[in-house]
């Protein structure tokens, strides 16, 4: 009895250290990313041009320019399977954006009220829409190269977000013709919820198993919906994103 104890002990003795590394492996991320959003002007139709020129763009025209923009910081946990290179994420992340619209020259007509054949304009020197939302990410990730230190990965994600904060400031040209009916102009119901889909690629450097150093570029990625904020209308985004990939 006892040889067949130590026949079978030795058999799973074998048996475990012949085993390869796990099929699945675990990575935390810990991420930073920078984002440049395209949209159009929501309140275009308010804004006087300036009548040399008729020409609309999110970059700018003869009256204002506006632009925007994202910051974003969180942390993601993959199970990447190693046969197939493919891993699967989720985490948190904490996004700031910022709209700002800048006059050309010194300031702008902005137009807050009209009503038949009365039209009121105001001076206004910036307007910024600012505001802070919490996102919850999807995504899946192919390697498709891998040399040495040296990786290369696709991905593809899926994002929804709710905001925490959120802020309109405008600075007028004269304090004392300040008033509320501009903020009430601008300001519009938004979605409750942001909902995007974008893809990336990128490379990381590291030795297999420990910490990698990881840069993505985002190609441009899209919002379901356009109501997101108060002075743009958002179309898509693109952007740059470096982490930490963790094993554990």
């Amino acid at each position: 009895m006892k040889k067949y104890f130590n026949l079978l002990l030795l058999f799973l003795s074998t048996q475990i250290f012949a085993q390869e590394l796990p099929l699945w492996k675990k990575h935390l991320f810990i991420e930073g990313e920078i984002l440049y959003i395209d949209g159009k002007l929501s309140i275009n139709d308010n804004i006087r041009q300036n009548p040399l020129s008729d020409v609309w763009s999110i970059s700018g025209n003869e009256s204002v320019t506006l632009s925007s923009s994202g910051l974003s910081v969180g942390s993601r946990i993959e199970l990447f399977h190693d046969p197939t290179k493919i891993g699967f994420s989720t985490g948190l992340r904490l996004k700031s954006f910022s709209h700002e619209l800048n006059p050309n020259n010194k300031y702008f007509y902005y137009r807050y009220y009209q009503y038949e054949t009365q039209t009121k304009f105001v001076r206004i020197n910036n307007i910024t829409d600012f505001s802070f939302y919490v996102c919850i990410p999807v995504e899946i990730r192919y390697i498709f190269f891998h040399e040495g230190m040296l990786y290369a990965f696709a991905k593809l994600g899926a994002e929804v977000g709710t905001p925490l904060y959120r802020d309109l400031e405008i600075e007028y040209k004269n304090p004392n013709t300040q008033t509320d009916y501009v903020k009430i102009t601008i300001e519009r119901e938004k979605n409750f919820v942001m909902q995007s889909f974008y893809g990336s690629f990128g490379g990381m450097i590291g030795k297999e198993g420990q910490l990698h150093a990881v840069f993505e570029l985002i190609v441009p990625g899209l919002f379901t919906s356009s109501r997101n904020f108060d002075l743009i209308n958002t179309t898509s985004f693109y952007g740059v994103r470096f982490s930490l990939q963790i094993p554990f």
